[in-house]
């Protein structure tokens, strides 16, 4: 199915009152990012492997990401 040109695929728009669940997840959770960053590190540093990979897949995706901005 193919539209035509100037046709919105989605005439009627976003349902009214929809929200988006990773952006509702951000609002949540960013009061206590620093509690919670640092309670999985000391958790991480006690051995807890979970938690150490964890910490390892949040720094590397910050890595990654300063280096797609720096490009």
């Amino acid at each position: 199915m193919t539209f035509k040109p100037g046709k919105s695929g989605n005439p009627t728009g976003r349902i009214r009152g929809y929200s988006d669940p990773l952006a509702s997840a951000r609002r949540l959770i960013a009061p206590h990012l620093h509690q919670l960053t640092e309670q999985t590190l000391a958790a991480a540093l006690q051995g807890d492997t979970k938690a150490a990979v964890a910490c390892i897949e949040l720094a590397a995706a910050a890595v990654t990401k300063k280096k797609e901005r720096a490009a």
